[in-house]
């Protein structure tokens, strides 16, 4: 995979969902040489980041609503883009709105100039997020799956879950809906933060074309989970802005993701063992 030698030393500020989405962001952050500033809400999930990525990044602990707490934090580190990364639609969107509302406040105050970019998960089919600013790039894609969801909100959670404790998968039934991996989320972000058109519409739209049911989904990750090889629906490519598109094809985005959930169910079944 190519490295984008831009982000090599920029200083990066990341909130909100920092356990899931957040550390797809960070992870891909670190990689291309940028040095991440991470607003985090609790000492579990700054330990958890520490463990995962040795230290390779700075922390800052803090409630999402606290204006000068934000403001101190890009103003010590001299943040140069700011990230925030919004739970999926399931909690109480006037809280997600007053946060991302606090922080580009925050950001106004540290500097007229730095970009924020905002991205929120399931809301293809939902404007009610919208914070209108200058300043502010929303980006919205669909389900997001993948390594990191700990919390377990969505249906490849669950039936991730199921087939690692050797659970009958059930029968889900569902709407279709394009499901996206939360690495190419991250490589979404990234392209927006570094894009000075905005698009049509006001928000950035990114779709995998995985369009699948829930009942699609499961018999998908059943076939990977028991090594055989599922047959792919036609995934039609679609068209993205800038022209991005997944960097993962769908079998590799549910290996990864299975294999991640077999190491953290084993380590929830069996404290002694640690999820990596």
């Amino acid at each position: 995979m190519v490295i984008d030698t831009s982000w090599r030393g920029r200083r990066v500020f990341i909130s909100g969902d920092v356990e899931f989405l957040g550390h797809a962001l960070v992870n891909e952050l670190i990689r291309q040489g940028a040095e991440v500033v991470v607003f985090v809400p609790n000492r579990p999930t700054g330990d958890q980041l520490q463990a995962d990525f040795r230290h390779q990044l700075h922390l800052i602990y803090g409630r999402t609503d606290n204006l000068f707490r934000l403001h101190s934090a890009m103003a010590v580190h001299e943040i140069g883009v700011v990230f925030h990364c919004a739970a999926a639609l399931t909690r109480d969107q006037s809280a997600e709105k007053q946060e991302l509302a606090t922080l580009l406040q925050a950001a106004g105050l540290y500097s007229p100039h730095v970009p924020v970019v905002a991205c929120f998960p399931s809301s293809l089919d939902h404007q009610e997020t919208e914070v209108g600013h200058e300043r502010l790039s929303v980006v919205r894609v669909g389900e997001v799956f993948g390594p990191g969801d700990r919390r377990g909100g969505g249906i490849v959670s669950h039936i991730a879950r199921a087939l690692c404790r050797g659970e009958a998968i059930g029968d889900w039934d569902g709407p279709a809906r394009d499901f996206i991996f939360v690495r190419d989320v991250a490589t979404a972000c990234l392209l927006v933060a570094q894009s000075t058109v905005p698009p049509r519409g006001g928000a950035w739209i990114f779709r995998s074309g995985w369009s699948m049911t829930d009942r699609q989904m499961a018999r998908l990750m059943e076939g990977v989970w028991n090594t055989r090889n599922p047959e792919l629906p036609p995934f039609p490519r679609p068209d993205n802005p800038r022209g991005w598109q997944p960097n993962h094809t769908l079998r590799e985005a549910l290996s990864e993701t299975l294999a991640w959930y077999h190491d953290l169910v084993a380590a929830e079944d069996h404290p002694t063992r640690r999820a990596a």
